[in-house]
């Protein structure tokens, strides 16, 4: 009988050890030296998980990043402002010779899982200041988990003190179509409850993951949008339209279509319609990833936020069309050979 609850305590401790081994051996695999990174790994969720958010005063708006934020976030380098923006330090009232515009986004503009001044608006500015002929400033709004009605009321509440001179919209192609869920009472379903990333199950999650999501994230070029979906985008450019022209009259509007992933070509063609019905620029980044997998452009193989290289992608893309097209006046100091 004793050797019997021996051997069963040895089989019990070797399925444990054999579980702890497997789970940090595909932490390493996903993250490198990373996953022994106790701290870093603790911040590796969603951003309203991870303690970095705040209640916004604005009831339409929910919620905002804290201000003077240096921390690890998704295993890469989160930094906000004194005004809680993902982005550098600006002053509120904008230099006299500045051309300054606003970003309006959600995750994929806040730049999840890459380091802050590795966004693709933050490269924007710099080669827009290195190469154009006028002080350019790209301030970001973005905040993970937002969506059209959030871009609307920070727009409407926050954007306004900052006096641009244009706007850039991160337009998720992801989700961007879907409404958000309402608040109930005073509390929104955008709950920012704190999740512990170290104690999580990276094997459990990408079993969960492949069993349920993979093929949804992966096929969205043959997912086409609604006339539901299509309406709901119309609603929402034009009251971001109204509301850029409160600010500015014909304030300029570029739509930056993002993703990272291929899209149908009808869901391009009316949402392309749609923003210049409200007389807004298009340009779409997804062309980029026609046939690629989603994964070698993802921060990682459980996380389909656009990494590094697809930031700079969008930078890429964005500055060939604002040269190309003389968006926001740019104007070049040289020209090409």
């Amino acid at each position: 009988m004793k050797r019997n609850f021996q051997n069963f305590i040895l089989l019990l401790a070797s399925i444990v050890f054999s579980a702890l081994l497997l789970e940090q051996g595909f932490r390493c695999w996903l993250f490198g030296w990373n996953a022994f990174d106790v701290k870093a790994m603790r911040n590796n969720v969603p951003v309203n998980n991870a303690g970095f958010m705040v209640q916004s005063p604005f009831d339409d708006i929910y919620w905002a990043l804290k201000p003077n934020l240096d921390v690890s976030f998704k295993l890469a380098r989160l930094t906000t402002n004194s005004h809680g923006l993902a982005d550098k330090e600006y002053p509120l009232t904008k230099p006299a010779d500045s051309y300054r515009i606003a970003v309006l986004g959600d995750s994929y503009s806040m730049s999840s899982g890459v380091d802050t001044d590795k966004s693709f608006h933050a490269l924007l500015e710099q080669w827009m200041n290195e190469q154009g002929k006028r002080p350019y400033e790209i301030i970001n709004f973005s905040v993970g988990g937002f969506g059209m009605e959030r871009y609307n009321a920070t727009l409407e509440h926050l954007v306004p003190a900052w006096q641009p001179d244009a706007l850039l919209l991160g337009y998720c192609a992801f989700n961007d179509h879907q409404a958000l869920p309402p608040k109930t009472g005073s509390v929104p379903l955008f709950n920012p409850r704190r999740i512990d990333g170290f104690w999580m199950s990276y094997v459990r999650e990408y079993i969960r993951m492949r069993k349920s999501e993979v093929q949804a994230m992966q096929d969205t070029s043959n997912m086409v949008l609604g006339e539901k979906h299509m309406a709901f985008i119309d609603r929402e450019l034009g009251i971001m339209r109204s509301l850029a022209n409160q600010i500015k009259p014909d304030m300029p509007i570029l739509l930056a279509y993002l993703d990272n992933r291929e899209h149908s070509e009808r869901d391009l063609q009316n949402i392309r319609a749609i923003a210049e019905k409200h007389s807004m620029q298009f340009v779409d980044t997804t062309r980029k990833f026609k046939g690629a997998n989603i994964d070698d452009f993802s921060i990682h193989l459980l996380d389909s936020h656009p990494d590094k290289k697809t930031q700079e992608i969008f930078a890429n893309t964005l500055f060939d069309a604002i040269q190309k097209n003389n968006i926001y006046g740019f104007t070049r100091t040289t020209t090409n050979e």
